[in-house]
């Protein structure tokens, strides 16, 4: 599938890897000069478009944004892009050990970008820039919950993979257990305003009768007995489970999610292995407050000290797995 398909319509879209050198930063390059026709703003989670990996130490590609386009900058950007940005002011989430500001690119600019560390003040990094002319926004984000690429905010992910993850065998298993996430449905049977309570819920709650109740538990690690007892006492009550389900909390609690409704908040919520999470999916009925929203995946084949042949191979094989993805390779894009 081309990329001009995958960016059909979104407003705000994240990149997400999972890994090192997944090649999220070519990718945002090639998203934004597949689709000359949109303003952009860009921010990241962290830092991207730095000259040089703090691991590796091998060079990174530069982010390639068009003049107009709109991004939240730190003190190093800036000064690096001295006369070549308009200033439009201090970004949200913006204070005195680290200030980031809103910019607009006068001309055409090889630079770094950044964003603040909470998804709140994300939030507020996306209003800002879609206030200052953005007509659809690119985050350079993670899947992990203090990204706002997990939020109910965001319409598209695009994910990147890459041979940095480790072996083939189990880059292939990740990815199959992303795609069994990804088909996670959407819950249709909340109102909305049941829907909003339960996202911003951060215990795990009870369906008793039409009334959802919060138990006080925060987390089911650690309080698989107490969660139990609550279970029991209400057998055929649903289960909403905002944070983490991990292989030691599921083998705890197994039987008595089998045949039982389920609700997470979103699919990456769900930290099992692949075994484990298709017995999930087998015996419950599961749902999900915010779908998995992933409209592409792209391949980086090339790790650091691997051989263009290896590459080569190591993309073949990947597509050969997941015939059904059309996947593009990053490195095919440069």
């Amino acid at each position: 599938m081309p990329v001009k398909e995958w960016i059909s319509s979104f407003q705000i879209a994240a990149i997400v890897g999972i890994c090192k050198n997944a090649g999220k930063t070519t990718l945002l390059n090639h998203i934004i000069k597949s689709d000359p026709h949109h303003r952009y703003g860009v921010m990241s989670t962290g830092i991207d478009g730095e000259d040089t990996d703090t691991v590796f130490k091998h060079s990174k590609p530069k982010l390639i944004l068009p003049a107009g386009s709109v991004y939240i900058s730190d003190k190093i950007g800036l000064d690096e892009q001295s006369g070549n940005l308009e200033i439009l002011g201090y970004a949200p989430g913006s204070h005195a050990n680290r200030k980031l500001w809103l910019v607009k690119a006068i001309i055409p600019v090889q630079t770094r970008i950044t964003g603040p560390s909470s998804v709140k003040l994300q939030v507020s990094c996306c209003k800002a820039l879609k206030k200052a002319g953005a007509e659809r926004i690119l985050i350079d984000g993670s899947l992990d919950r203090k990204s706002i690429a997990l939020s109910s905010k965001v319409d598209a992910l695009f994910l990147a993979i890459g041979a940095g993850y480790g072996n083939l065998e189990a880059l292939k298993t990740e990815l199959r257990r992303i795609l069994f996430l990804k088909g996670i449905p959407q819950s249709t049977d909340l109102s909305h305003y049941q829907q909003s309570r339960l996202i911003e819920l951060d215990s795990v709650a009870l369906k008793i009768g039409n009334r959802w109740r919060s138990t006080g538990i925060s987390s089911i690690i650690g309080s698989e007995a107490a969660l139990r007892k609550l279970v029991q006492d209400s057998p055929k009550a649903a289960i909403y489970i905002p944070g983490a389900i991990t292989d030691n909390g599921y083998s705890k609690l197994q039987s008595l999610f089998n045949g039982r409704s389920l609700i997470i908040r979103h699919p990456e919520n769900i930290k099992l292995s692949l075994p484990k999470l298709e017995s999930l999916l087998n015996a419950s009925d599961i749902q999900t407050l915010i779908p998995h929203r992933i409209k592409g995946i792209a391949l980086n084949s090339w790790a650091p000290g691997m051989h263009q042949k290896d590459a080569e191979l190591f993309r073949a094989e990947v597509r050969s797995s997941f015939p059904g993805l059309n996947l593009i390779d990053t490195m095919e894009l440069i």
